[in-house]
């Protein structure tokens, strides 16, 4: 660890509240902090959230100074780091790897149901997550519109579509003005 990081990791301590890098109490007031987690049944994820955020290799480190100081059964580094591992997972595969699911198990679909913010049409669109669902939106024409968090479908899109004539750009809209 170099100065740098080890500056930016004593004060993130020092804004949560707990003892610098070379306290010896660092390791109790962390022990304590698990052991207060508000949800018994959740301290040992915490536990293993928490030895997430350590490097790799201080991992083990940091898993035996702090076991002997819960108040709960810990689970095993292994066990903890396959808890970690498995919300990765699910993190960026929310149902699952691919080739999981048995032959005869159906295909769930996820539906996101779109309406265009000017001329108020409706459509679905499917996948098997949400962002599929969203790609087949964009795959129909659906995309982004003028305002800030509105979605248009493909025909209010094309007609706000600046156009080539002549040389000139214009806008297909309902007044048909010239845009420069």
């Amino acid at each position: 660890m170099n100065q740098e990081e080890k500056r930016q990791l004593e004060n993130e301590l020092m804004v949560m509240g707990l003892p610098g890098l070379d306290d010896p109490a660092l390791v109790q007031a962390m022990a304590d902090l698990v052991n207060g987690y508000p949800y018994p049944a959740e301290r040992a994820d915490f536990f293993c959230e928490m030895l997430n955020e350590c490097e790799g290799p201080r991992r083990r480190e940091m898993y035996e100074a702090m076991r002997p100081r819960l108040s709960f059964p810990v689970p095993s580094l292994d066990a903890c780091e396959a808890r970690i591992a498995a919300r990765a997972e699910r993190m960026i595969r929310p149902r699952g790897m691919p080739g999981k699911r048995p032959a005869d198990a159906p295909i769930e679909e996820v539906i996101a149901v779109h309406t265009c913010g000017r001329c108020g049409k409706g459509e679905e669109h499917a996948g098997q997550t949400i962002a599929d669902a969203m790609g087949n939106a964009k795959k129909a024409g659906w995309g982004r519109g003028t305002e800030a968090g509105t979605l248009w479908c493909a025909e209010c899109r094309l007609a706000m579509m600046p156009a080539k004539i002549f040389g000139n750009s214009f806008t297909s809209n309902a007044a048909a003005r010239r845009v420069n």
